[in-house]
């Protein structure tokens, strides 16, 4: 009896695992190519952090980073909503005006002349500390209702850089950018000088 057909069976078997064997080693190398393409959200975040330095800064050369944060999940606050923000900026211009009424009344209070200044002034006041009651009433229902969601992402990054001048100074910044990571939408100064500013 021949052997040749168990030769011919072996030779397939042989055949059949060099073939299996060749495409778990692409498989692999697949793996491992698709692996160095992708980065993770932290990378992204640099890039477009590095790409909006290089347009907003007066020197990118003197760029140098110092440290990046905690990489974070966003959420909304009520202080960007354009309901609240109207309200707030109506409460403000009501308190300046509050303060601008109060300083008029003392200087006519006292006065025989000028009573009828400090009755305005006083009518002023109190329709603009009124006003701040209404508006302050209004922010804090916005802010009861209120339920935080989930819009993206933030780090923190501190840097070195030179200014317009040419002084090299370090800055502090932090950054938002929408759910994929494809774009900042908002970025925040948090040096200690900016707070001072403000």
């Amino acid at each position: 009896m021949s052997n040749e057909p168990k030769s011919a069976k072996c030779s397939d078997i042989h055949f059949t695992w060099i073939k299996r064997a060749t495409s778990m080693k692409k498989i692999i190398v697949l793996i491992l190519l698709f692996s160095a393409c992708v980065r993770s959200p932290q990378d992204k975040a640099k890039a477009l952090i590095d790409h909006e330095l290089r347009t907003t800064l007066h020197d990118y050369k003197s760029y140098e980073p110092v440290e990046f944060g905690k990489w974070d999940s966003s959420y909304t606050i009520v202080a960007d909503f354009p309901a609240y923000q109207d309200l707030f900026e109506k409460y403000n211009s009501s308190k300046k005006e509050t303060e601008e009424a109060l300083k008029k009344m003392e200087l006519y209070v006292g006065s025989i002349y000028s009573r009828a200044e400090f009755q305005l002034w006083t009518k002023r006041s109190n329709q603009s500390i009124k006003d701040m009651g209404i508006y302050n009433h209004s922010m804090d229902s916005i802010n009861k209702k209120f339920k935080p969601e989930f819009n993206g992402w933030h780090i923190k990054h501190s840097f070195r850089a030179k200014s317009l001048a040419g002084n090299l100074g370090i800055h502090h910044y932090d950054y938002y950018f929408d759910k994929d990571i494809s774009k900042i939408i908002k970025k925040e100064d948090i040096s200690e000088s900016s707070k001072t500013e403000k």
